[in-house]
């Protein structure tokens, strides 16, 4: 007969279900200052990508101020 394996009633590292010993206000900083890494990611990818478009933004608005200038 297989002997059944009982599952621990609490996650290791914890015994008897102690609260975690880190305090209220870190874990608070640590996922505001998670969520402000993330949008400084996305933040630059999109700089990166408008960085891209920078040799055709001159053109466009140099063709554009040259069209203005013309006299018709």
């Amino acid at each position: 007969m297989a002997a059944s394996v009982e599952p621990p009633s609490s996650p290791p590292g914890r015994p008897g279900g102690e609260e975690p010993r880190v305090p209220a206000s870190l874990r608070t900083a640590a996922t505001y200052a998670w969520r402000i890494i993330a949008v400084g990611i996305v933040v630059r990818g999109a700089f990166s990508v408008l960085g891209q478009f920078h040799r055709i933004a001159v053109a466009v608005f140099l063709g554009l101020v040259i069209a203005a200038c013309t006299p018709s």
